[in-house]
């Protein structure tokens, strides 16, 4: 049994590396929102670390855009609405564990 497991995973292994690697699109996106972080967050950070003329990393990156999490119903996000929100790109009202998307 264990050299039907060695030879089945260096078979596996010996075709995904034959395999030729995906290339970029250009057309994806990281989205990084570390939970109860607005665009305030980092604006204080940056002056801060910085001074108000400066730069963070972010700040660098050749194309970024801010992030409005607010809610239906709050002007504060939470955890479960804004996963909500995250999952499904639409607001959501502060309560919510979930959303029904009509078609």
């Amino acid at each position: 049994m264990a050299a039907t497991l060695c030879l089945l995973s260096s078979s596996v292994f010996s075709s995904s590396v034959a395999q030729a690697a995906p290339q970029p699109t250009g057309n994806g996106a990281i989205f990084f929102h570390p939970d109860g972080t607005s665009a305030s967050h980092w604006d204080i950070t940056r002056i801060l670390h910085y001074g108000p003329d400066g730069f963070l990393n972010w700040d660098r990156l050749p194309v970024i855009t801010t992030y409005r999490g607010h809610l239906f119903d709050q002007l504060g996000g939470t955890s479960n609405a804004g996963a909500v929100t995250h999952a499904t790109g639409t607001r959501a009202h502060a309560k919510s564990f979930g959303s029904e998307l009509k078609p």
